[in-house]
Parts: structure tokens; sequence; C-alpha cells
């Protein structure tokens, strides 16, 4: 009975909480490009007790927009936060197709199970990394060097965005 319960509640932590990573460097608007868990997250971001819409326009989250248009509206952290914890399909299918630019769709957010092992994220999705890591900033940043590397010579070349 212990260690069925302690199955469920890995099942709930693992699927409920969640633990997704994003490794992109401008993510709560840092430039260290370190990995935020979800708890430093949350840690990190907090809302007035009233969001204006120029508040979500000019946020470091620009997907509170987006979950707005999907007619979800949080005027708390405490509300973004536990919707994520009640309904995090939806919560990171937004968030997902927000963030990052998907070469194809992916048909489901998650399908986790940890009795049986299986742990998958955004099934069918399929991401280019160089779009979504250099491409997405070459308007705001055309003049940037994208790409550095060096020929067997050791010649130094630079690639603009």
């Amino acid at each position: 009975m212990a260690s069925a319960r302690l199955i469920g509640a890995w099942k709930r932590i693992s699927c409920n909480v969640v633990r997704f990573h994003l490794q992109c460097s401008d993510l709560l608007g840092t430039k260290s490009g370190r990995k935020f868990s979800h708890f430093e997250f949350s840690r990190s971001f907090s809302l007035s007790p009233t969001v204006s819409t120029s508040q979500i326009s000019s946020s470091e989250i620009p997907e509170l927009a987006d979950f707005e248009r999907k007619g979800y509206g949080f005027n708390t952290h405490q509300e973004l936060y536990n919707f994520s914890l009640q309904h995090p399909d939806i919560f990171w299918g937004i968030f997902a197709r927000s963030r990052l630019k998907w070469a194809q769709d992916f048909h489901e957010v998650s399908d986790c199970d940890l009795a049986e092992g299986k742990i998958k994220w955004f099934s069918g999705g399929k991401l280019n990394v160089a779009v979504n890591c250099v491409d997405r900033h070459k308007d705001a940043n055309p003049d940037n060097v994208a790409l550095i590397w060096r020929k067997t010579n050791l010649a130094k070349r630079k690639l603009p965005i």
C-alpha cells in the first residue's frame, strides 16, 4: 500500500509539478544561459495584485498575453502557479507554442507513467535548434555575431546574424 502511494505521488510530482527546463538565455530576462526549474521560475516571477494590459505586454514573460488570448487570465502569481499544477498540459502547451518555433507541431504535451517508465514531452513535435537559438534574434540584433569558428589553419572568422 505504501509503495502504491509512493508511485502515485511520484506520478503527480513528475507530471503535475512541472520541472520542464528551457535552455533559453532570455527566460525571465536573464542572459546567463543557465537552466531554470519551475521552482526557480515561481520564485523569480511575481505579479502585482492587479495586472494591467501594459504590464502584460512589457512583462519578461510575454506568454501571459497568449494565455489571455486563449481565455485564461491571472491576477496573481498564485493563480498562475495553481493553473500550472491543475492544467499542466494546457500551461506548457501554450508556453511551448509561444516561446518556440516548431518545424512540426506536437500533438500531445505530455504522456507520463512512471510505473511503466514512460515520460514523453511534446510528442510528434520537431524543433530546429538553429531557428530557435539563432534565427529568431536576427531582426532585433542584425549586427551581433551568430557564430564564431576557426579553420584548421586557426584563422578566426565571424558570421553575422
